[in-house]
């Protein structure tokens, strides 16, 4: 696991992306959606990591309620595709970790599987990160998720020494 953290914001907004068929409505995590955003949790992260739905939507909760920092409402949003929640990505603000504290965190960025690699994370991503221009974002990645590696080197996230 590699600790990553943003390296520009100069280019925010997500221009060119091709989303699914039908269309994508991004939009701010409220209270009302925290439930939606668990169970669209539980669906995107193996068994192993996640747990029940219920312990997902709990964990949701939990963050919404400041346990990894505080939760950053105008930069943690929601993707919706035809009505329903199909991606989401969750920043905070003074998580608890002392090799992060100081930094906005994106504690988790999930999409359903089946709408991977269709640029909803990106939007997601630089949507939070027009959301907080004069702050630096750190995360934390799987050395092995090509994927997730290739999205952040794209939006300009650089290994932390």
């Amino acid at each position: 696991m590699t600790r990553w953290a943003s390296a520009t914001h100069d280019d925010p907004a997500p221009r060119g992306i091709a989303f699914p068929a039908s269309q994508a409505a991004i939009r701010p995590i409220t209270r009302h959606d925290l439930d939606a955003v668990g169970r669209l949790y539980a669906q995107c992260l193996p068994d192993d990591e996640v747990g029940t739905s219920d312990a997902a939507i709990a964990d949701i909760h939990a963050a919404w309620n400041g346990e990894y920092g505080t939760w950053l409402t105008g930069a943690s949003f929601l993707a919706d595709v035809d009505g329903a929640p199909k991606a989401a990505v969750l920043l905070v603000d003074s998580p608890p970790w002392d090799d992060v504290r100081h930094l906005v965190f994106m504690i988790d960025l999930f999409t359903h599987p089946e709408h991977r690699r269709t640029g909803l994370g990106e939007a997601l991503c630089r949507a939070s990160l027009a959301a907080v221009p004069e702050r630096t974002v750190g995360l934390r990645v799987d050395d092995e998720n090509h994927a997730a590696l290739g999205l952040y080197q794209k939006l300009g996230f650089v290994p932390m020494a």
